[in-house]
């Protein structure tokens, strides 16, 4: 891939990067509170069979 032929500095592209850059972030956040909300249940669940 030509690095110069496909980074335009226009504001399409910036939006584009942006968006993307958001929405990764987004599934980040999604993910790890996920994980979070499953480890407390794990702890909770535990905590009850002793």
């Amino acid at each position: 891939m030509n690095r110069n032929k496909t980074i335009h500095h226009s504001p399409a592209c910036w939006l584009v990067a942006g968006f993307n850059g958001v929405m990764q972030l987004v599934n980040f956040l999604m993910l790890s509170s996920l994980l979070f909300h499953s480890i407390e249940q794990l702890k909770s669940w535990s905590r009850d069979m002793h």
